[in-house]
């Protein structure tokens, strides 16, 4: 969720969409329903891909699985993610799945995106003009520039996969 922006109801069901040049996105366009702007693609970031999620993810599809699942699919994914964090160790409420996604909106503002850009990854409605028009996916070029400029908030490496 804090490289993703991903609300908990929709990971189950998301899926992996390549654009133009290679770049691989979370595709959210068919679980994100909360609001019109939510069905979106989010760019795999160099971070994300670190982890070995990508390779992870593209096995899982390819062996005809769902990349996220869960009982009660996706109502109970907002309890699960809470009890996982406290099984951790996270007990601040200021450290919830809901907050991860906020973290991810600051990582997008401090990147100096765009904000037509940083609202289609977020999937947020935006005040421009362009809000009252039929919602328009982010493209490659865009992807490009939002995996190039955003980064995490910390430091992930312990998370990284050698050779990812």
């Amino acid at each position: 969720m804090l490289l993703t922006g991903a609300r908990t109801e929709e990971l189950p069901g998301a899926t992996l969409k390549e654009l133009d040049g290679g770049i691989v996105c979370l595709d959210l366009t068919e679980t994100a329903k909360k609001t019109a702007a939510g069905a979106r693609l989010v760019p795999i970031l160099p971070a994300l891909r670190r982890t070995g999620f990508l390779a992870w993810a593209r096995e899982r599809l390819a062996s005809g699985g769902v990349l996220f699942r869960g009982e009660g699919c996706p109502s109970d994914w907002a309890q699960w993610s809470g009890r996982y964090l406290g099984a951790l160790g996270v007990t601040d409420q200021l450290h919830t799945p809901y907050s991860l996604r906020h973290n991810f909106r600051i990582m997008l503002r401090e990147a100096n995106l765009n904000s037509d850009v940083a609202n289609k990854v977020f999937g947020h409605e935006g005040e421009g003009a362009g809000r009252h028009y039929a919602r328009v996916l982010l493209t490659a070029k865009e992807a490009a520039v939002v995996i190039r400029e955003v980064k995490p908030p910390m430091d992930l490496s312990h998370l990284y996969v050698r050779g990812a």
